[in-house]
């Protein structure tokens, strides 16, 4: 395996220490350091800080050559053996955003995963933010720990294609500072005064 950053491979190792746990009779060599990553939740937890290698050294009872041949030889098990990774668990995260109100829902299972663009009404949420209607505006899946995770973004009213199209001209071309913080209709305002050129 090339040369990598061990420091960076160790914060990669944390993140799916839930994955690790299998390997320990697969993988008897690399027992202290898979125990010492299932020891804290040094990912998720912002109580528990990184720690420096030295510090990892003092706690295993590794040197450091065995500590990077460790981690080293870990992470390429982990990323090189096919096979061996198992998502096998998925987390459904709702962002909502009304005007300037955020609110987010973690949810433990979704029949489908929606489309950009389209329809998405909570019904249930209105007494909190007096709104039902909304769309998505964006949806990103990323993997950590032995799950899927699936963030669905959504605004609320309903989706406007040409904004869209102008938004992503007006980010390309740099015309107007912070167009990610501009709501729908902010956006929708600065056209309608020509502060944008509305020619597409």
């Amino acid at each position: 395996m090339e040369d990598i950053s061990i420091k960076q491979a160790l914060f990669d190792l944390f993140s799916i220490s839930d994955q690790l746990i299998h390997l320990k009779m697969e993988a008897q060599e690399y027992w202290e350091l898979i125990d010492f990553i299932k020891s804290k939740d040094f990912y998720s937890d912002d109580n528990v800080r990184y720690p420096t290698l030295k510090e990892v050294e003092k706690l295993t009872g590794l040197k450091t050559y065995q500590l990077r041949k460790q981690i080293k030889g870990l992470y390429s098990l982990m990323i090189e053996q096919e096979g061996l990774l198992n998502f096998d668990k998925i987390e459904y995260n709702l962002h909502i955003r009304i005007f300037k109100k955020h609110h987010y829902l973690k949810l433990k299972h979704l029949a489908s995963i929606p489309r950009i663009g389209e329809r998405f009404e909570i019904r249930f949420i209105k007494a909190k933010l007096d709104f039902t209607v909304f769309y998505v505006s964006d949806i990103s899946q990323r993997l950590e720990s032995n799950k899927q995770i699936v963030d669905i973004f959504l605004k609320a009213g309903f989706n406007n294609k040409y904004i869209d199209l102008r938004k992503d001209k007006a980010e390309a071309l740099g015309e107007i500072p912070f167009i990610h913080r501009l709501e729908d209709w902010e956006l929708q305002d600065k056209l309608r005064n020509r502060e944008l050129d509305t020619n597409l």
